[in-house]
């Protein structure tokens, strides 16, 4: 290998001083042809001439500097000039783009979301969105999708993808998505879960019954301790308790009962093509990949929403018992996909482990790349491999990557508000989900728009 990189130096250095060489022989005869133009007849040759050799060398310049700097298959560098045009294919035909995407609390989901947002953004598709906030539904009520809170589609389109956070029901969400949408979800170990929830809640995202809990340095003790004092009486009023199963969707007045949870479970396997799991991310990313037919670029990521300087609880062997007690539910959930993920990975071809090895090398240098970058005009190659064609990540590619879930939501937002604006809405469509008032769903509309739907019903008519 260490062969091959110093041969590779060398042969670039001996083309350099070769190509450098040609130019000077080239610009001598040059002159010397010039200085043969001596009659006053062949001024008008002479300047034509020295325009033809200004422009051939030019041309030689930036040629040889394209085929100079081109970098082997097996580096990734960063560059200062414009990406190759053979790296700007366009999207593949076979790729999967109906998606829904269920959000669970402090799961990775975050970085999950940016993934997917990202894939529909740059394709022009269409999500589910809500109009305000974040939460598709009440943020802590048992509905589903609150249709009052949604936007239309535009004019001639549909749904393409939900992924925003929201209770999962598959009936609501048939009504909302095509029929070959691919459902996946995402777990983490519940104690693991618990634990920055816990701290998430308490210090950043303030919630009131953890900001209110117990104090002192051992409050996360006390808490566990004390759980079922401090928690809410209603389940979706909390972070704390199985609020993974809540998220799936499973029913608060059976949380007692783990026979019903574990039936529910096994029902939601049938609905879920690919549950991840957040241990075991970057192969996750492959497998979603690989069932919805995406490219390396279009899974890479950088963590967000992750809690800096999260404190480390070393609980005891006690401690863990009672949060498994508590947390009964999501460990049902969690043990039963992790076993079935694990089986899946197994049943991968023998280069499963190559390829997200592959992966986690290039996603890392990237996520060095776009911390780091600052230039609008730096991009990044990144060679091809078994399982991706050669790319570029630009300093755009960067900023999407890194935009957090609030901003690129709102970015996603005024992109479909402005396709309603233009083209209108895609009211048959809209009109055909249950529970429409359809006057209330436009109140967010500014009045310009509101008279184009008015005179586009009377020249219907």
């Amino acid at each position: 290998m260490v062969k091959s990189i110093a041969s590779e130096k060398l042969s670039s250095r001996m083309s350099k001083r070769n190509s450098k060489a040609c130019c000077n022989c080239f610009v001598k005869y040059c002159f010397n042809q010039v200085d043969s133009f001596q009659s006053p007849r062949k001024k008008p040759y002479k300047f034509i001439f020295l325009l033809i050799v200004t422009l051939v060398i030019i041309y030689v310049t930036q040629t040889s500097k394209t085929i100079l700097n081109q970098p082997p298959l097996s580096e990734l560098r960063r560059y200062s000039r414009s990406p190759s045009n053979h790296l700007t294919t366009p999207f593949p035909v076979n790729e999967l783009r109906h998606v829904a995407f269920l959000k669970v609390h402090k799961a990775c989901s975050s970085t999950v979301l940016n993934i997917i947002y990202r894939f529909g953004f740059q394709r022009g598709l269409t999500f589910v969105l809500p109009r305000k906030g974040n939460y598709l539904g009440g943020r802590s009520s048992s509905r589903p999708i609150e249709k009052h809170r949604i936007l239309p589609p535009s004019l001639n389109k549909t749904y393409d993808m939900l992924c925003n956070h929201v209770i999962f029901n598959k009936t609501i969400f048939g009504h909302y998505l095509p029929r070959d949408t691919v459902y996946i979800a995402i777990v983490r170990d519940p104690y693991e879960r618990f634990r920055s929830a816990y701290h998430y809640y308490r210090t950043v995202y303030r919630i009131g019954y953890l900001i209110h809990g117990p104090t002192g340095a051992d409050h996360f003790e006390q808490f566990i301790a004390n759980q079922d004092i401090y928690e809410p009486t209603n389940p979706y009023h909390s972070y704390t308790n199985n609020r993974m199963a809540v998220d799936f969707g499973f029913p608060t007045k059976y949380f007692k009962n783990s026979t019903k949870m574990l039936k529910y479970v096994q029902d939601l396997d049938l609905t879920f093509d690919l549950v991840m799991i957040t241990e075991r991310f970057d192969e996750s990313m492959i497998l979603l990949r690989r069932m919805l037919n995406w490219s390396f670029k279009d899974i890479l990521y950088i963590k967000l929403n992750a809690l800096k300087n999260k404190p480390k609880n070393n609980i005891n062997s006690t401690m863990m018992d009672k949060v498994k007690k508590f947390s009964e539910l999501d460990y049902i959930l969690y043990n039963y996909f992790y076993e079935k993920f694990d089986k899946r990975v197994k049943q991968q071809p023998s280069n499963f482990s190559d390829e997200v090895s592959v992966f986690t090398s290039i996603r890392e240098q990237v996520a060095t790349f776009c911390l780091t970058t600052t230039s609008n005009e730096t991009y990044l190659w990144v060679a091809d491999t078994k399982w991706s064609e050669a790319f570029t990540i630009s300093y755009m590619d960067c900023k999407q990557i890194k935009l957090g879930e609030l901003k690129f939501l709102s970015i996603l937002v005024k992109e479909q508000k402005s396709r309603i604006s233009r083209v209108g809405v895609n009211r048959k469509f809209f009109d055909s989900i249950s529970d429409i008032h359809f006057g209330k769903q436009f109140r967010y509309l500014p009045q310009h728009v509101k008279r184009k739907e008015q005179k586009r019903e009377k020249r219907d008519a």
